[in-house]
């Protein structure tokens, strides 16, 4: 989906994130990152 946004529409899209009930963040591309749900509540993620 990334890669399609940037085609039709570029810089648009600048995180994808996918919530998760684990104990850390962890970045798993350039701008996709597996963050807790807790990042909901706190102001920048740290991997």
């Amino acid at each position: 989906m990334r890669d399609r946004l940037d085609r039709t529409a570029p810089s648009m899209f600048r995180i994808g994130m996918l919530l998760h009930t684990g104990p850390h963040c962890h970045r798993i591309g350039d701008r996709l990152w597996l963050a807790t749900i807790n990042t909901l509540w706190n102001a920048r993620l740290q991997s």
